[in-house]
């Protein structure tokens, strides 16, 4: 049974919803302010919540600012009471987070029907959520479990002869462990970045990627990448950086990833002191962004599964971390309309190519049918 707490400070409006729906089948707190629903939250979870917004000691604004402060409670579904003129509180309450608005006097029809598009919503969210846990499951890789097992393995160690070991062997050790947990949480990093993804994907929240910001310097963010990742490798020299702007549909956030994926890539793969190129520029329709190293390059077998456009996140190295940041490019990637290619001679260096649609200003809004971004599985920036 799904739960439900309806706050309001008119008895005979608070009582009302109460009844709609309790006959539905919800189990119904109610609070008459918004104080004494986060007292109620404190022993009963609920799946939505209904509130007015002029209440005394604490008004909707207020609660739904105190709900998104914990984070137990900042998911929870928001429904806003409200005058039918009143625009200003519709305005205000849904930049806050409201998921939605109902107006007064409303009809049973009008709680019933929010109420039940709000919790598909979240049921469709959640489910979404649980299928990209199964799938991360099913990939967990064994080199993960490796690492732990050393882990545990060398903290054993100390626990049963620490007192016995001398201090550059016990240095050492906890170095060791250091580094593994390092490794450890860049893996973990990986799996967040697809996780997700999949999650906006599976729940159709396509509208939220649509109006995430776009990239609007796209020199900036290549700069702030290679700061934060080669400073700490002690390689600020090794990097020859140029870069034209373009305006590109894919969301800042998701660009970034992908950048810090490849450029990691490009500097585990390559010594200190030799050079990483980043090149950026328009060609036609698209804007091109080349990453090049001359590290180790990529085996030929594995250069030609890269390459492969039926290779997946199912079937690309499962079971095995290192798949999993191209599987995040791959699938970022084909979900925006880009495209990636790999080059490599073996042992002598590796480029990637990065191809992303531009943002024609145009067709951005108005004429979408010759829009790049139309391809099958893609995205529209707009």
């Amino acid at each position: 049974m799904e739960k439900i707490i309806v706050v309001e400070d008119d008895k005979d409006v608070r009582e009302n919803i109460e009844d709609i729906l309790s006959s539905e089948g919800y189990e119904i707190k109610i609070a008459d302010n918004g104080l004494q629903a986060l007292e109620i939250l404190s022993t009963f979870f609920p799946d939505l919540i209904i509130t007015d917004i002029l209440m005394p000691y604490l008004d909707g604004y207020e609660l739904i600012r105190e709900l998104h402060k914990r984070e137990l409670t900042s998911e929870i579904p928001v429904i806003f009471l409200t005058a039918k003129s009143d625009y200003t509180q519709i305005r205000d309450g849904m930049r806050l987070g409201a998921a939605d608005y109902i107006t007064k006097p409303f009809r049973y029809k009008d709680i019933t029907d929010s109420v039940k598009v709000q919790l598909e919503k979240k049921n469709k969210q959640k489910n979404a959520i649980l299928a990209v846990k199964d799938d991360i499951y099913n990939i967990l890789p064994g080199d993960l479990t490796s690492i732990l097992d050393n882990i545990k393995g060398f903290s054993q160690v100390l626990i049963n002869k620490g007192r016995n070991i001398a201090g550059d062997e016990l240095s050492e050790i906890a170095l060791y462990i250091k580094l593994s947990s390092d490794r450890i949480k860049k893996h973990l990093e990986k799996f967040y970045r697809i996780v997700e993804l999949e999650s906006f994907l599976r729940s159709n929240n396509y509208s939220i990627l649509k109006e995430m910001p776009k990239v609007d310097n796209m020199d900036e963010v290549i700069h702030s990448v290679v700061d934060e990742l080669s400073v700490p490798a002690g390689r600020e020299d090794d990097f020859f950086i140029s870069i034209e702007e373009g305006e590109i549909g894919i969301p800042r956030y998701f660009f970034r990833m992908i950048i810090v994926e490849v450029l990691e890539n490009s500097l585990r793969y390559s010594k200190k002191g030799t050079k990483i190129k980043v090149k950026g520029s328009t060609n036609g329709g698209n804007y091109e962004l080349i990453i090049a190293d001359s590290g180790n390059g990529i085996p030929p077998t594995r250069l030609e599964e890269l390459n492969d456009p039926h290779k997946d996140c199912d079937t690309l190295k499962i079971g095995y971390t290192k798949g999993l940041g191209v599987c995040f490019i791959k699938r970022a990637l084909n979900v925006f309309g880009g495209e990636i290619e790999f080059a490599s001679e073996y042992k002598k260096g590796a480029s990637i190519l990065l191809r992303f649609g531009l943002r024609s200003k145009n067709n951005f809004r108005d004429n979408e049918s010759n829009n790049i971004w139309q391809r099958k599985g893609a995205v529209s920036p707009n």
